[in-house]
């Protein structure tokens, strides 16, 4: 099936979507559920082979995949070819027995979780050199009691917070819940320490972590460099004039460095995460953090540069370069004269609002794509609504895992047999 794909794929060069067959054996059963019998497993990898499935074709909901697996097909004996072809030997299973066997295969998502974060780092998918952890509501009805009030971007509202660690290619590598009323701060540190453990398990080395506002806290900061990489924090003022004054020009700045950086080419922003990884890969230990910092300095310089000579007028480019002038010289004043905290959050390796410091901060956005595969398809996240249809924390928590899931087989499979 993969090769015949393969083959469709490349001959017509039109997006397609890899049939049924594409999605079994990526994994061996007895890898992906080591803990049940082989007749457990024969009873459960089918309604996975069908979970994938749904992720893979975009399906919105259990029913309407019930709804294919229930068609029909008449060649001499009335047969349901999808059921076959997920591994539904006996015929299509109805709609309750879904929801129990998915309930079942979300109960065992950690270890197929770290399978699969292991299967994109053996195909070479994953790329750590910068990671990006951002946070996102997760509102329910209030028949959910283990949901509190919060606060996001939108206001207040009762539920549940989401928060989410990417690689570089928007890949999905660990995902948290708390409660509505947690702090994204407070869901940092179990949010990040496992994709430190699969950069380990892995041998890959993280230049960076990128994170928003909600972030800009010296615990943080602290904990980032602690395990050896640099971070890309946008900065919160607080009560901090100078902090304030700072993000004023950086934003002004970023007018010219956000319309340079949107016009450059694919290749040029893909060029330094690809001069680091190969530096990581001819080193036979990590890079200390202040060389990276001192490299990353020189080479986000180096391609910002050629990307705002290319992208730019020349009546922009001096007005951008005046803006710059006008911020390392608050970046001065902050060295001079700030407190401590000040000087911590405000004199970040790559200054704040630059061509450099935009360069690696932009790779956040991947959080936000993820979290909007989540809402428009998922059953995890409501756009805007509450998610009335799942009650409970870990029953939430274990859902948003294999959403993850399912997102990665689907990206594994798809690479495979094109």
């Amino acid at each position: 099936a993969r090769n015949d794909f393969a083959v469709e794929y490349r001959s017509k060069r039109c997006s397609l979507t890899p049939p049924p067959e594409c999605f079994i054996g990526l994994i061996a059963p007895s890898k992906l559920l080591p803990d049940l019998t082989v007749e457990e497993r024969g009873v459960l990898i089918p309604f996975f082979n069908a979970k994938m499935y749904l992720r893979a074709k975009r399906i919105s909901g259990t029913a309407e995949l019930v709804g294919d697996l229930k068609t029909p097909s008449f060649n001499g004996t009335m047969t349901f070819p999808l059921a076959e072809k997920l591994g539904f030997f006996g015929g299509p299973p109805g709609q309750n027995a879904f929801y129990a066997a998915f309930r079942d295969l979300e109960s065992m998502v950690g270890l197929i979780d770290d399978l699969l974060n292991d299967k994109l780092a053996d195909l070479e998918m994953l790329d750590l050199s910068v990671v990006s952890v951002d946070g996102t509501n997760v509102p329910v009805d209030k028949r959910d009691k283990t949901g509190s009030i919060g606060t996001g971007s939108r206001g207040t509202f009762f539920g549940h917070k989401s928060s989410i660690a990417c690689d570089a290619r928007c890949f999905p590598l660990h995902c948290e819940l708390d409660t509505g009323h947690c702090s994204d701060l407070k869901m940092f540190s179990d949010t990040l320490a496992p994709v430190k453990d699969v950069a380990n398990r892995v041998g890959d080395d993280i230049w960076c972590v990128v994170a928003d506002a909600a972030y800009s806290d010296l615990s943080v900061l602290s904990q980032v460099e602690s395990m050896n990489a640099v971070p890309i924090v946008d900065i919160n003022p607080k009560n901090s004039v100078l902090l304030k004054e700072l993000k004023e020009k950086g934003i002004e700045l970023q007018k010219f460095t956000k319309k340079a950086l949107k016009a450059a080419s694919r290749e040029l922003k893909l060029k330094i995460r690809d001069v680091l990884r190969s530096i990581s890969k001819k080193r036979s230990s990590q890079v200390p953090i202040d060389e990276k910092k001192s490299i990353l300095r020189a080479l986000t310089r180096l391609v910002g540069e050629r990307m705002l000579l290319n992208g730019l007028s020349t009546t922009e480019l001096q007005i951008a370069e005046h803006l710059r002038l006008e911020l390392l010289t608050l970046r001065r004043k902050i060295r001079s004269s700030g407190t401590p905290y000040e000087k911590e959050i405000g004199l970040s390796a790559l200054a704040y609002g630059t061509i450099e410091w935009l360069l690696i901060y932009s790779i956040r956005g991947q959080n936000e794509g993820i979290n909007g595969l989540l809402k428009k398809r998922g059953d995890l996240i409501g756009d805007g609504q509450h998610t009335s249809w799942l009650i409970g924390r870990k029953t939430l928590s274990n859902r948003q895992t294999m959403d993850s899931i399912g997102i990665k087989h689907v990206a594994c499979v798809k690479f495979i047999v094109t």
